[in-house]
């Protein structure tokens, strides 16, 4: 597996994203919650990170829960390329759903 986490820069850190695209017509099935978790199991498992982030624009709320719905949290808002954005934020420590043994 490719894994497909978005290195990016936020407020002079160095972060994995966990970041990604469907067309519409695949909207509200479920894959994004399916394809998020998968980026996060494989990132703690490869030992990638102990941190991954989402930064998901205020109003898309979807993208929001879909965040939740795999354990990350609510840490703040910022602007981020001129708009404001969430982030959230899951560790490997925090989380008990993938945490390793």
């Amino acid at each position: 597996m490719e894994w497909g986490g978005v290195p990016r820069e936020l407020n002079e850190k160095n972060e994995y994203e966990i970041a990604y695209s469907l067309k519409p017509k695949y909207w509200g099935k479920g894959y994004a919650t399916e394809i998020a978790k998968t980026m996060i199991e494989y990132g703690f498992s490869s030992k990638l990170s102990e941190r991954f982030i989402s930064i998901i624009a205020l109003e898309n709320l979807n993208s929001s829960k879909v965040a939740i719905k795999n354990g990350m949290k609510l840490e703040y808002n910022t602007d981020y390329l001129n708009m404001m954005v969430n982030v959230f934020s899951v560790t490997n420590k925090e989380s008990t759903k993938f945490q390793m043994k």
